[in-house]
């Protein structure tokens, strides 16, 4: 645990919430979406809050950050081991300093880029010619999605996945 915090507070604060934000996907996502794609890098629920920007070395600290803490919080996502991660979690925001309300509002945002990019159908390259967003936009959108900008969403949605893109605001 301790290394793992040690390698998390060595990264800039975008990639620490990252990681959070993966760590945060494996315990909820499979069970709030269909996430079903041939392309992109997530083939299977294990790994669907995994990017291949920090994966290489990620791995090996977040390997004996999952074996230093209750052993099923990840194999056995329920109710009990829920409650745990968000005390975990909690933990760790305050000692990398980060703010629970903003990081739980950026999370949202991060799982919106990520049915986004389980709606993609094909590489980033064509996905890039038909939608007309440079694969870098496309890159922040799918894995940082509350850092792009709103014009590029829509475009990405209206464009590139042929969908009407609609904000829905409640009061």
């Amino acid at each position: 645990m301790e290394s793992f915090l040690v390698f998390v507070k060595s990264l800039k604060e975008m990639k620490q919430k990252r990681i959070l934000f993966m760590i945060e996907a494996y315990q909820n996502l499979s069970e709030n979406f269909i996430y079903d794609t041939n392309f992109g890098t997530y083939p299977d629920y294990q790994n669907i809050g995994f990017d291949k920007q920090i994966r290489t070395e990620f791995y090996l600290h977040y390997t004996r950050f999952a074996f230093s803490i209750q052993k099923d919080l990840f194999s056995i996502p329920n109710d009990e081991s829920k409650i745990y991660w968000e005390n975990l979690k909690i933990s760790l925001l305050k000692n990398l300093g980060l703010d629970k309300t903003i990081f739980d509002y950026e999370y949202k945002t991060f799982t919106i880029g990520l049915k986004l990019k389980g709606l993609r159908n094909i590489s980033k390259k064509d996905f890039s010619k038909i939608s007309g967003l440079s694969q870098r936009k496309i890159d922040l959108i799918e894995e940082y999605c509350f850092m792009a900008k709103l014009n590029d969403v829509r475009i990405y949605v209206e464009r590139g996945l042929g969908i009407n893109f609609s904000l829905i605001l409640k009061e």
